[in-house]
C-alpha cells in the first residue's frame, strides 16, 4: 500500500526548505529539481493565503507567518498521523487495541515501529495512536491514569521514575545525549560540538529530579564546566522548544527529540552520556499490552 497522509503533501516539502534553508538542498533531499521544488511552494503559499519564506541570494527565511506554519507542523502531521490510524483501525474486524501516546516530544511512531516487527507473532493486537498535549498536568495524568485513555508511551525514564507513577518500563536501548541549537544560532551546522563550545551558552535542561540519566548529564556539565549556563524545565515539550528558539537557547536532548521543532539543527556532543529509552505501561497492563511486551522482548534475544 503505497504511503497515504490526511495532510496537504506540501507540508513535507515546507519542512525540508525550513530545515535545510534552501531550495536547491531541499530539493536534492527530495529527489526533484529545485525548478519544481519552487513551483510547489508557490502553489502552496497561494493556497495556504500567505507569503512562508524571504528569498535572497543567501537562501530562505521563515516569514512571521511562515513561523508559525514551522511551529505548528509537527503537530499537524501527528494528528493526521493519529486520525489515519483509527479510521484504519476501525474498518477492520474487532481485536484487541493498544492505545500509544503520542506527541510532538513523546513519539508514537516508536512503538509502532516496535509493533511492525512484531505484528505477525501477536495478530489479534492491534495498535491505535492517541495525540495529546505535551503539558506538565498532562503528562502526569496519562502516567498515573494507563489504561484510561492510553497504555503505552516511550520516553526516557528510571526507577524513580516508575515508582513516582506505579508504572513498568521496557529499556530497548540507551541513546547518547545531544543537543539541538536553534538555527540561528553561531554553533548551528556543526554535527559535533566539544563541550567547550558550550561554555558562556544558555543550555536548556530538563529540571533535576525528573530523570536520572539527564540529571547525572546535567551535575557532569555543572562541575566540568560551570561556564554553561544551564537553564532548567519541568518537561521537554514544543513549549519549551519554542521559547529556547525565541531565547537562542541550545538544548540537552536525545536523537528521538531532535525533530520536534524544525527551527534546529541536532549534533552529537562530545561525551558517554546516555539515557534509558523504551516502553512505559501499567503495572496493571492489559493482557493486550503484556503479549505485546512478551512478543517486543522475545525479538530482542
Amino acid at each position: 500500500m503505497p504511503d497515504t497522509v490526511l495532510y496537504h503533501r506540501d507540508l513535507d516539502l515546507f519542512l525540508a526548505c525550513v530545515h535545510t534553508g534552501s531550495f536547491t538542498k531541499a530539493a536534492r533531499r527530495l529527489f526533484m529539481t529545485p525548478t519544481a521544488l519552487m513551483k510547489r511552494m508557490n502553489r502552496f503559499e497561494e493556497t495556504i493565503g500567505a507569503p512562508l519564506f524571504e528569498r535572497s541570494k543567501t537562501g530562505l527565511t521563515l516569514t512571521p507567518a511562515g513561523r508559525v506554519l514551522a511551529n505548528a507542523a509537527p503537530r499537524l502531521i501527528d494528528c493526521a498521523a493519529g486520525v489515519l490510524q483509527e479510521v484504519r483501525r476501525s474498518a477492520r474486524t474487532e481485536s484487541q487495541t493498544i492505545n500509544i501516546g503520542t506527541s510532538p516530544v513523546i513519539n508514537g511512531q516508536y512503538v509502532i515501529n516496535w509493533w511492525a516487527r512484531v505484528h505477525r507473532q501477536i495478530p489479534d493486537i492491534d495498535v491505535r495512536l492517541v495525540p495529546f498535549e505535551n503539558t506538565l498536568q498532562k503528562a502526569d495524568e496519562i502516567l498515573f491514569n494507563f489504561g484510561r485513555e492510553i497504555d503505552m508511551v516511550a520516553g526516557v525514564f528510571d526507577p524513580a521514575f516508575l515508582s513516582r507513577y506505579d508504572c513498568k518500563g521496557l529499556v530497548l536501548e540507551k541513546v547518547p545525549i545531544g543537543c539541538v541549537v536553534p538555527l540561528k544560532h553561531a554553533l548551528s551546522g556543526k554535527s559535533r560540538l566539544r563541550l567547550e563550545e558550550l561554555v558562556g551558552q544558555q543550555v536548556l535542561v530538563l529540571k533535576h529530579g525528573v530523570c536520572e540519566d539527564f540529571d547525572r548529564a546535567a551535575d557532569y556539565l555543572r562541575s566540568h564546566f560551570p561556564g554553561i549556563d544551564l537553564r532548567e524545565v519541568p518537561t521537554m515539550n514544543l513549549e519549551a522548544f519554542n521559547e529556547a528558539e525565541h531565547l537562542n537557547q541550545i538544548v540537552l536532548t536525545i536523537k528521538y527529540w531532535s525533530e520536534v521543532h524544525p527551527l534546529f539543527n541536532s549534533a552529537a556532543l562530545d561525551w558517554p552520556m546516555t539515557a534509558r529509552f523504551g516502553f512505559i505501561y501499567s503495572q496493571r497492563s492489559s493482557p493486550g499490552v503484556e503479549h505485546f511486551i512478551k512478543a517486543v522482548k522475545a525479538a530482542m534475544l
